[in-house]
């Protein structure tokens, strides 16, 4: 997280976790599949890594846990102001 800019963002709702886990696709970006984030803009592998001597490159960064996602919003975020919002037609 060190390597390009970072955009960071908190994902809340039913599942949240999962569902953004999903979206990222496969932790090692080679396996990830096509249509996720990883899949789609990422090619890295363990091999190559290792042949290099550096860790496996990633674009994307999501908890693993609910509680995962609490410690690392906390750590990103500390007493920042998280906006909240209403999607429109469904919360009303």
């Amino acid at each position: 997280m060190m390597s390009a800019p970072v955009v960071k963002m908190v994902v809340q709702g039913l599942h949240a976790v999962d569902i953004v886990r999903k979206l990222a696709g496969d932790t090692l970006p080679y396996q990830a599949a096509v249509g996720t984030i990883r899949g789609d803009f990422s090619i890295d592998s363990p091999v190559l890594a290792n042949k290099e001597k550096r860790a496996v490159m990633n674009i994307v960064h999501c908890s693993e846990t609910p509680e995962e996602a609490e410690h690392e919003i906390k750590h990103w975020f500390g007493d920042s102001v998280i906006h909240e919002y209403k999607r429109f037609g469904v919360d009303e």
